[in-house]
């Protein structure tokens, strides 16, 4: 990338379509460190440096696909530049968190993480040390936005990506995209949980996506979802965290399913947005017997057991020796547990 396309594999001062830029300091630089055999270049440091270049290409996306093609623009250089102050100047990465701020306010509704996740992404992503801020920086960053202005560039949205819709409106729509897995890492929650929260109708789907981890949701359907749902009266608030999940074999992101499909009455916090849940505290123990049995309908790992009580080993061994699980009858490889059984001393225990 640092050099030419990867794909076509022609060298930037060989597109004929695209203006030659002026050559960063920084990418000379690199590249004579590229060409020299006695050179010890870390490859970590590579590959930070062509994510930086991804991300000043969409600065305020979420989501950085490979390119698969080679646009016809100018400025090669001055996104390697642009990358380089990101991975080395905190007050370009200040700069770029309150721009962040003011392009992405259209989820302001859903918090600070997802306001700022094209930042905390990256830092996350990155393999190694990164010297921009966490806060923000106290000090006044007016100046600093004019002299770091980072524009979005629609052409370096990959195919997959592309949506006429969203580019007739000038492509601004691109920055409120996540996937299933970049929805996981900014709200915390594990990948099961997340693939959950979006089972079913719950949120519509992009087109020209063919995998179900690949697919893409616009974070702003989820305005609609918590103004249709009032908190209920009589409630408790519950947290993705919240242990009854484990214990029950289901997620928080099946919940919070079952509430936007409008199978189970709920209600999302306002102040937390999609990070809590309002549900009548014996619907949801309802609930979670219900996931109990249907989840448990089949014999269970010895693992999935251990996970689920947050005990060891020994500890189920005991608990089957004192006839409380009961082992399946067909042992194949590893012993397994009768899901009858888990269900009924979980209902015991609570």
């Amino acid at each position: 990338m640092l050099i030419g396309c990867p794909y076509c594999e022609k060298n930037w001062d060989d597109m004929e379509l695209s203006r030659a830029s002026e050559v960063t300091e920084t990418e000379r630089q690199l590249w004579e460190e590229m060409g020299s055999e006695s050179g010890d270049l870390d490859e970590s440091r590579l590959r930070d440096i062509c994510l930086a270049i991804s991300v000043a290409m969409r600065p305020f996306d979420v989501i950085h696909e490979p390119v698969k093609h080679c646009p016809n623009l100018s400025g090669h250089s001055d996104f390697v530049g642009r990358a380089y102050l990101f991975l080395e100047s905190p007050e370009v990465n200040t700069s770029w968190r309150e721009q962040c701020r003011q392009k992405r306010k259209g989820v302001n509704f859903l918090g600070k993480d997802f306001v700022e996740a094209p930042c905390n992404l990256f830092r996350t992503h990155l393999e190694r040390n990164w010297r921009g801020p966490h806060d923000e920086d106290p000090r006044s960053t007016e100046a600093r936005i004019r002299k770091f202005y980072f524009p979005e560039v629609t052409e370096y949205v990959s195919q997959s990506r592309r949506d006429r819709n969203i580019e007739s409106q000038g492509g601004s729509g691109y920055r409120y995209h996540v996937t299933v897995q970049s929805f996981a890492e900014i709200s915390g929650m594990s990948m099961e949980s997340a693939q959950d929260f979006f089972r079913g109708d719950a949120l519509i789907a992009h087109k020209n996506v063919r995998f179900s981890r690949s697919r893409r949701f616009d974070l702003r359907q989820f305005r609609g979802v918590i103004r249709a749902l009032p908190d209920p009266e009589d409630s408790i608030e519950i947290f993705p965290n919240n242990p009854a999940f484990k214990k029950h074999l289901t997620t928080f992101g099946q919940l919070a399913n079952d509430v936007i499909l409008r199978r189970i009455p709920g209600g999302y916090s306002k102040a937390r947005g999609i990070q809590s849940l309002f549900l009548n505290r014996c619907r949801f123990e309802k609930w979670l017997t219900d996931q109990l049995f249907r989840n448990a309908k089949r014999e269970l790992k010895l693992e999935q057991v251990t996970e689920a009580l947050d005990c060891s080993n020994q500890r189920v061994r005991d608990l089957v020796k004192a006839d409380i699980l009961k082992l399946a009858k067909s042992q194949k490889g590893q012993p397994r547990i009768r899901g009858r059984s888990f269900c009924e001393y979980v209902l015991r225990s609570a």
